[in-house]
């Protein structure tokens, strides 16, 4: 039933990633600093804290920043240190928003990355020809580029 479920799901997903418009400026406007509270959980991680610690530390930074009423990318060194003496002078590029978008990377890699279709459409028809190809015959041989 779940891989049923998957099979009606992605061709819907991809179609939806192939046509949607992107509107740079509107999404810039929408950034607010808490979106970066797993960037510092992961920053602590990098530095040795457990995840479960890092998460619960980063929330903790939210809930600070909030109580003293400044933004959560203001919150000083000494703030965080409170919390962690992981934190150091490089916690500040953790509130950079073009270097953490820039540093992830949801990309697979196989084959099908060298494709010219945007990332998620690729990895969402790499899985659709995955599946026809244990279950032969569902239908979701359309998405791999054979006939119906």
């Amino acid at each position: 039933e779940s891989f049923d479920t998957l099979g009606r799901l992605l061709p819907v997903a991809a179609a939806v990633v192939r046509t949607m418009a992107l509107h740079p400026e509107r999404m810039r406007a929408a950034l607010v600093p808490e979106m970066l509270a797993t960037d510092l959980a992961d920053y602590l991680v990098k530095k040795g804290m457990p995840f479960r610690q890092a998460h619960h530390v980063a929330g903790r930074a939210v809930r600070l920043a909030r109580e003293q009423g400044i933004a959560f990318d203001a919150l000083t060194l000494e703030h965080l240190q409170e919390m962690s003496d992981l934190f150091g002078e490089d916690v500040r590029s953790v509130f950079d928003y073009p270097r953490r978008c820039g540093g992830k990377s949801h990309r697979p890699k196989h084959w099908y990355k060298r494709a010219k279709a945007p990332p998620s459409y690729r990895w969402m028809g790499a899985l659709l020809c995955w599946m026809r190809l244990i279950r032969p015959g569902s239908g979701f041989s359309i998405a791999c580029g054979a006939s119906p």
